[in-house]
């Protein structure tokens, strides 16, 4: 049998060899699952047990993720994206920390180069490339083999985008930039593979183009400025072939902000980019922080690049859609050219965000949420059931006082009142269920903990204050109901001050007594 060839055919070799390696305590999870919640689900009536579970499900799912590769998922994840030819491996290149001729550089050119997705993370060792395949497996990439992942005949044949989820890139960045987030380097979709899409060229005229009101957006400074005295101014189709669209949408999901390249070279920004931009949601509410970059502001006059960058953001205004910034930005020279008045550059938008998360915290936080369907439930049904025993019995003594009941001979009414409750007798499971659902929310909680610890994503040091989960008002630690809007801070509901009544925390009124609670 003849050994693989090195380059593209190593790195698929080695994508399809590559077998999943579990993580013990994800496994431990869930075992959780299996052993702990669903015995209590089947016992918790009345809830939505159905939620929980996928909730949990997917907790684990995250687990496993982050155990691939815990260097990426503790950090602010930054998507670089555009078109093919918008240069956005020479944009990344330029973020590097400036070394001899042997450090990696991601491979550039005319023709599209960026098969998979890759997430790069700052390293001050040598560069090191690892693969994530299907099957969520791990292997190593050489660096030589990672500069033929482009779309070449030879590539395309093989489709490694099939064979290969996503790749890590560990490099160097320049100081202060990106040590603490992560970038990834989207593969540049082609409109033509998008069957939803406007047929547009990248470089159509710019009477195709949409363009809206004239925006205030001054550039003054000409190209020889230096940036810092610069003015205010599924990876796969149905048909199980891949699509380029598909892979660049889904990688630019797994981000928390994203960098929209555009080549001035070709013009203003295309219409096929507003459209994907606006198919990504950014024109909503709650998108991610958007920042449009026009890229190869060394090929053109100055007055051509303002008047481009003018036009792009007319055509955003037009779209609705929203960003925090744009700016010409050479990365050929690795410096900002111009930028928008009362607007920050793309390198301190990059070092705003250049900051870990809190992964421990988070996790616990999502577990929190699943754990509040059984908290608010059980809760209501403990104050209900306090209610309608403590009647029961002042009904009974009542009853012997009157004569309606005897202790020597049971009278008609007080079989009657027996029956009753026996039928009601699942009121005193309640408080049982609720000490049931802390425990089994402790184990989770105990075995997020573990996990997070074992990859040195432990929490951060917290304040010794919160914020109510009702109303928003900062709290002290310790405190279990807040005094202002009366949300119990587990996510149980609100109670009521004046009848102890437990409703939701979005409720105005309390449904038992009417007490008007504080709004948020």
């Amino acid at each position: 049998m003849l050994e693989p060839k090195s380059g593209i055919l190593q790195i698929v070799h080695d994508a399809l060899k590559a077998e999943h390696q579990p993580n013990p305590l994800v496994e431990q999870f869930g075992h959780l699952i299996k052993s702990e919640f669903e015995p209590f689900s089947r016992s918790a009536s009345g809830c939505d047990n159905l939620k929980a579970y996928i909730g949990l499900q997917q907790i684990k799912q995250r687990l496993q993720e982050i155990a691939n590769f815990p260097e990426i998922n503790s950090k602010n994840v930054i998507a670089v994206g555009g078109g093919f030819s918008a240069g956005k491996s020479s944009f990344i290149n330029s973020l590097l920390a400036p070394q001899d001729g042997t450090a990696l550089q991601l491979a550039t050119g005319t023709r599209p180069v960026t098969m998979v997705p890759s997430f790069l993370v700052h390293s001050t060792g040598p560069a090191q490339i690892c693969g994530i395949n299907y099957k969520n497996a791990r292997f190593d990439i050489a660096p030589s083999a990672y500069e033929e992942l482009k779309h070449d005949s030879q590539s395309s044949a093989l489709n490694v985008g099939s064979a290969i989820k996503y790749c890590t890139v560990k490099v160097q960045f320049k100081p202060d930039l990106l040590e603490h987030c992560c970038l990834i380097d989207v593969p540049g979709y082609n409109p033509g593979t998008n069957p939803s899409a406007p047929e547009q060229s990248i470089g159509a005229d710019d009477d195709d183009r949409i363009v809206g009101d004239d925006v205030d957006l001054s550039f003054l400074d000409d190209e020889e400025t230096e940036a810092s005295e610069l003015p205010d101014i599924d990876l796969t189709e149905p048909e199980g072939r891949s699509s380029d669209y598909n892979i660049a949408r889904r990688a630019i999901d797994k981000a928390d902000c994203l960098i929209w390249l555009f080549s001035l070279e070709h013009g203003p920004l295309p219409g096929n980019d507003i459209e994907f931009l606006k198919k990504l949601g950014m024109g909503r509410a709650g998108a991610k922080a958007l920042y449009v970059v026009g890229n190869k502001a060394d090929v053109r006059p100055s007055s051509d690049v303002i008047e481009c960058l003018s036009e792009t953001s007319n055509s955003l205004a037009q779209a609705g859609i929203a960003y925090e910034g744009i700016c010409a930005y050479s990365s050929r020279e690795g410096k900002v050219k111009f930028r928008a008045k009362r607007q920050e550059d793309v390198l301190a938008f990059i070092k705003r965000h250049n900051r870990a998360k809190d992964v421990a915290h988070q996790l616990q936080k999502e577990l929190q949420a699943i754990f509040s369907i059984y908290h608010t439930k059980i809760a209501q049904d403990v104050d209900f059931s306090v209610k309608v025993l403590s009647k029961l019995e002042g009904i009974e003594r009542q009853g012997y006082l009157e004569g309606l009941f005897r202790a020597s001979r049971r009278t008609i009414m007080q079989e009657m009142f027996d029956e009753l409750k026996d039928d009601l007798r699942w009121l005193k499971k309640a408080p049982e269920q609720l000490k049931t659902v802390r425990e089994v929310r402790a184990k989770f909680s105990a075995a997020l903990a573990d996990f997070c610890a074992s990859l040195a994503l432990a929490s951060q040091a917290r304040p010794e204050v919160k914020f109510c989960v009702g109303c928003g008002a900062q709290l002290k630690v310790d405190v279990a109901i807040c005094p202002r809007c009366y949300a119990l801070q587990d996510c149980s509901g609100r109670r009521c001050p004046r009848c102890g009544t437990v409703s939701g925390l979005d409720a105005a009124f309390c449904p038992e007594c009417g007490f008007k609670f504080q709004a948020k």
